[in-house]
């Protein structure tokens, strides 16, 4: 009896344990893969097509599963899978119908946050490059935040947001501004047709109820060249889901028409 305690002390205690036979074909892996299918037919773009594939591609070894919400909800987590759960809680909304809206929930979730006026004087920006190209052969090129030119001997940089060229003149910019019009807009323009020699101007800013698209007025800047100076607003509507360049500020622009 001695000689066992003696035994069972030098060699220490019996510990008794469980574990658990890892497989990468698990419900968790299932449900993330059932998941990533869902994405693959609601994809658009080939890039974001390509991405989920790629997703998929790491997932050939686990069976698929029909997953629901209540699967996904049922799942639960330990210490070692719980950095993964912020994963399945995106996975349980998709399941569910959550998407981003415009209104407010009950739902925390992620936030999609766009820079509105570059964006908007992108889209505006290629637009117009598209017209000048297919419409006038080449002959007019146009700059986005270009040409680069000094207010002052040194430094005060100026780059209008949509410079129209005709060889080495200006023959047109545009500004695109995501609010209401405001009288530093017009400063800005007055610096651009002094320091570009240009004079046709653009103020452009987005339609909405109390302002409808179309020309707003017009405006005849009082230095030596006299540059006019037109207000448009812009259907975004137009802008996005049209051809072409938005009728309100298509007189603006020196485009020869067939």
């Amino acid at each position: 009896m001695l000689s066992k305690e003696r035994h069972q002390t030098a060699t220490g205690p019996v510990q008794l344990c469980r574990f658990d036979e890892r497989s990468i074909d698990n419900r968790y892996n299932q449900a993330l893969k059932a998941v990533l299918r869902i994405l693959l037919g609601l994809a658009l773009s080939p890039r974001t097509r390509a991405t989920v594939a790629a997703f998929l591609h790491r997932f050939d070894e686990v069976s698929d599963r029909r997953v629901t919400v209540r699967g996904v909800g049922a799942l639960r987590f330990d210490r070692t899978v719980r950095n993964w759960e912020p994963v399945f809680a995106r996975a349980h909304w998709l399941l569910s119908g959550l998407y981003p809206d415009v209104r407010i929930g009950e739902a925390a979730g992620s936030a999609l946050l766009f820079d509105m006026e570059k964006l908007f004087e992108t889209v505006l920006g290629l637009r117009i490059r598209h017209a000048c190209q297919t419409q006038h052969g080449g002959r007019l090129s146009l700059g986005l935040q270009s040409p680069v030119k000094n207010l002052a001997t040194a430094g005060f940089q100026l780059r209008p947001d949509i410079a129209i060229q005709s060889g080495d003149e200006t023959v047109a910019i545009l500004d695109a501004k995501w609010k209401r019009l405001d009288l530093g807009d017009a400063y800005q323009m007055n610096a651009y047709a002094s320091r570009y020699l240009c004079k046709r101007l653009a103020l452009v800013y987005p339609a909405f109820r109390d302002c409808p698209p179309g020309r707003i007025t017009e405006f005849v800047l009082m230095t030596e060249e006299r540059p006019v100076l037109d207000v448009v607003a812009v259907d975004v509507r137009e802008l996005a889901f049209g051809s072409g360049i938005p009728t309100s500020i298509d007189a603006i622009i020196p485009i020869e028409r067939n």
